[in-house]
């Protein structure tokens, strides 16, 4: 449950599995983590307490996947995700799925497929915030059914305060039979 400090530098890594009460941090865009092989970068399942703030995640350019991404989240309880960078996905950036208690905010994702989804909330476990984020220069996949997307919502959420900029899909894609998503205040 201590905080791991990782000093400024790059670091070169596998596939990274986290587990519960681990939490990350770093200097504010020196401290890189750099995909070594692709498939993914950070991997989170059936965890909880989980934080990562002031780091870069650099795809290198490499595959994650078709259902990929540089951090890819499922069924964790309390994530928070804060000033980070991830970079360079060959996939998506930041993947989160049937997560509750949700944070994302303050990050920049730079050149993915699909910048942001979130998907699958757990019922009943309140929204999810993506908040204050910048997501850029995506592209479109061939292999991938959804691709060219800033941030994709298929969850209870909030988004709010985010910028999208250079995205060939949708700035913003909200999928069907949401409860309780609020989106404003967003620049596209």
């Amino acid at each position: 449950g201590l905080p791991l400090f990782l000093p400024p530098g790059v670091y070169s890594t596998r596939r990274l599995e986290l587990s519960s009460g681990t939490h990350l941090t770093g200097v504010p865009g020196q401290s890189i983590l750099r995909c070594r092989d692709g498939g993914g970068l950070i991997g989170i399942d059936q965890a909880k307490d989980t934080r990562l703030e002031s780091l870069v995640l650099d795809g290198d350019g490499k595959d994650m996947g078709v259902d990929g991404a540089l951090l890819a989240a499922t069924m964790v309880a309390r994530l928070q995700l804060s000033n980070c960078r991830f970079l360079r996905s060959g996939s998506s950036g930041i993947l989160v799925s049937r997560c509750e208690d949700v944070a994302i905010t303050g990050n920049i994702v730079d050149k993915a497929a699909t910048g942001i989804a979130v998907t699958n909330v757990a019922q009943g476990c309140g929204r999810a915030f993506v908040q204050g984020n910048l997501v850029r220069n995506l592209f479109f996949r061939k292999v991938a059914l959804s691709h060219g997307i800033g941030i994709s919502i298929d969850a209870d959420a909030v988004v709010r305060g985010n910028s999208v900029e250079n995205a060939p899909g949708f700035g913003i894609l909200v999928g069907r039979d949401l409860r309780d998503v609020s989106i404003t205040d967003n620049h596209i």
